[in-house]
């Protein structure tokens, strides 16, 4: 119904953002980092890729800020028991090429540590997406693709630093921002105990 809206960013409220185009506000739920990320251009134009969700009670409009994003959160919801607002709790416990690439190894334990996302669930992702993945991988734009290669080669490493990091009570998206930073610095085969000093580089 919607394929994006392109307006001015007026903040977030309820967890959503607010986009006013023509003169009007329109409530988009987004993944947190996203939010965070227009909330440091805040009255600054923006373009959000949409999701229209119309159920019996109400209509939702779910938002990103790529179109490889959107993809991703549609492909989610092609898992059994799994909707939108299951889909946007994953995208905004961690960054995309991570869960990308934590589908295509199959690693439960790093999915199963996103926020609300337990390990039945996370079981579920990885059997039903089996196969899948890595012909979506080739859907998404090079710097996404990018990172995900790189976190795809470092394994378990990146879903043990992205552990640590959130043992030391950073917050998920600033978790997934440095852990992303890091993976863009890492070199082949470093271990988790070097990542996690490239990511705290990039964290307050």
């Amino acid at each position: 119904m919607f394929e994006y809206l392109r307006g001015v960013y007026r903040g977030s409220a309820s967890g959503s953002a607010v986009i006013e185009c023509g003169g009007v506000g329109w409530s988009v739920i987004m993944p947190q980092g996203s939010i965070a990320e227009l909330d440091t251009r805040a009255g600054s134009e923006a373009l959000v890729y949409t999701h229209h969700v119309q159920r019996e009670d109400a209509q939702e409009l779910y938002g990103f800020l790529t179109q490889a994003e959107r993809a991703l959160f549609r492909k989610l919801m092609t898992v059994s028991g799994v909707g939108p607002k299951q889909s946007m709790r994953i995208l905004s416990g961690a960054e995309a090429g991570l869960i990308i690439s934590a589908l295509a190894r199959g690693d439960v334990a790093f999915l199963s540590g996103i926020p609300g996302l337990g390990a039945k669930t996370a079981q579920k992702l990885v059997f039903e997406l089996k196969g899948k993945i890595d012909e979506f991988l080739h859907q998404i734009p090079a710097a996404v693709r990018k990172d995900t290669a790189v976190s795809a080669a470092q394994g378990g490493e990146a879903a043990d630093c992205y552990a640590a990091l959130q043992s030391l009570g950073y917050t998920p998206i600033e978790s997934r921002y440095a852990l992303q930073e890091a993976l863009k610095e890492a070199q082949p085969g470093e271990r988790a105990e070097e990542l996690i000093k490239r990511a705290l580089r990039h964290v307050k």
